[in-house]
């Protein structure tokens, strides 16, 4: 677990609940370990244990 969990966005600024939640079926595909958001602390850790940290919380 990293120190600024990742999340999905507000739903002011979202365009759709199940649309985000789709995006992180492609997100969860990346070979990626470091994540820069648009806002809060770069993340160090694997973007698809990222989505499963949102994925587990939005249930």
């Amino acid at each position: 677990m990293c120190n600024f969990p990742p999340g999905l966005p507000p739903a002011q600024v979202s365009l759709g609940r199940y649309d985000t939640l789709g995006a992180l079926d492609h997100l969860a595909a990346l070979d990626a370990d470091t994540i820069l958001p648009g806002h809060g602390p770069v993340l160090s850790m694997a973007i698809a244990a990222a989505v499963d940290e949102v994925r587990d919380r939005t249930r």
